[in-house]
């Protein structure tokens, strides 16, 4: 009942916000400028950034003294950008389109952000009022979890899990109806790339795709999905594998395609950071034992960042199929590959080279590999 009463209000939400940035392009302006007034900024740089290949790049930077401080530059259409500071890990995002805006913040607690002056952000935080019961409710469950955990109450953590797995899909719920009902605003193909793209099949994200109205195909964050679905088509099920060549734990060069035409191969994208894989690690060792002596085998790609971390959880979880990472973390060559964009994140590949299935885990894949190598 109550997740119903969450869906309503949702819905009634999003019918209730008025869509700024319709149809047409924003009209040229010379660019923008941001004039803030911030509280614990510290006596250091205060800098406007946009992500750009997982890390920040400076648009306009100022030395502390005084606010309100003033920072410009331009946009070729609504972005979202962060306001940062000397020695501060907080980020405040400002959608910024070129016009004249204010933001009063304080780098201590950013959720007190106010921004004027950007139609773009004023229907960002629209956006965001609908999804506000969900998002407290996240963060109490989230709370309640980590105290579940530390006290050692499996029966708690599940339950609580659930829970969070059902506001995930009053979440998904929304976002998918806000971004179909909205398919003329920039902040559009910014939620479908920051918050749907990770749960979204690939017949989903062309279909949300192919509703955009066409001036919005001209944000960053639709021509990155365009590049996503490009990579996605190439590995998608039905597909010739592409090779990934990379470095094992002795730091000698391997490649798939040593491993593949010989039988089934799953190829399982994990890093020994990540809890979700660890805690798969015991299914994925089971299935290894059952099934190896069939024509099954398995090769890790890791996305981890430092060897001996890998190499330690590699020993530990018994993990002892083939293992290959460039140390690249995110940035590793097979994300850009595969369009992988969370994990785990599994592909079974066929004797011929066919990628067979995706994110098979436990029960499902065993029924899988009964039924390829009966």
């Amino acid at each position: 009942m109550k997740k119903l009463i969450i869906i309503i209000s949702l819905f009634l939400a999003i019918n209730s916000i008025n869509p700024v940035l319709e149809a047409q392009s924003p009209k040229p302006r010379a660019g923008f400028t941001i004039t803030v007034t911030a509280e614990n900024a510290g006596e250091g740089w205060i800098y406007i950034s946009r992500r750009q290949n997982g890390s920040m790049a400076d648009i306009d930077s100022a030395k502390i003294t005084v606010f309100p401080i003033v920072l410009k530059g331009k946009q070729d259409v609504p972005e979202m950008l962060y306001l940062r500071v000397t020695g501060s890990n907080s980020l405040v995002p400002v959608f910024t389109e070129n016009s004249e805006i204010t933001v009063s913040t304080d780098f201590e607690d950013p959720s007190l952000t106010k921004v004027s002056g950007s139609s773009a952000h004023k229907e960002y935080d629209s956006y965001l009022e609908g999804l506000k019961t969900v998002t407290s409710d996240k963060e109490a469950i989230l709370k309640d979890w980590k105290a579940a955990q530390k006290d050692g109450d499996k029966e708690k953590l599940s339950a609580l899990e659930i829970k969070y797995d059902q506001l995930d899909s009053v979440e998904n719920a929304y976002n998918r109806n806000y971004v179909l009902s909205h398919s003329s605003s920039f902040v559009t193909p910014y939620i479908i790339r920051r918050s749907m793209f990770y749960t979204l099949e690939l017949a989903d994200l062309k279909k949300l795709y192919s509703s955009l109205n066409s001036a919005v195909l001209q944000s960053v964050y639709a021509l990155d999905l365009k590049d996503k679905i490009a990579v996605l088509e190439k590995v998608d099920i039905g597909q010739k594998f592409t090779d990934i060549v990379m470095p094992d734990v002795n730091d000698n060069t391997i490649k798939l395609s040593d491993f593949t035409g010989k039988g089934v191969i799953l190829v399982d994208f994990w890093a020994s950071w990540c809890g979700p894989c660890r805690r798969e690690n015991p299914n994925v060792v089971k299935i290894y034992n059952e099934f190896h002596d069939k024509g099954f085998d398995i090769v890790g790609v890791s996305f981890d960042t430092d060897g001996k971390s890998w190499k330690e959880a590699i020993e530990k979880d018994g993990l002892v199929w083939h293992q290959m990472s460039d140390l690249k973390g995110w940035n590793s060559k097979a994300a850009e590959l595969y369009g992988v964009a969370s994990i785990p994140h599994t592909m079974l590949i066929g004797k011929d080279g066919t990628i067979l299935a995706k994110n098979l885990r436990g029960e499902e894949l065993k029924a899988k590999l009964e039924e390829i190598l009966k």
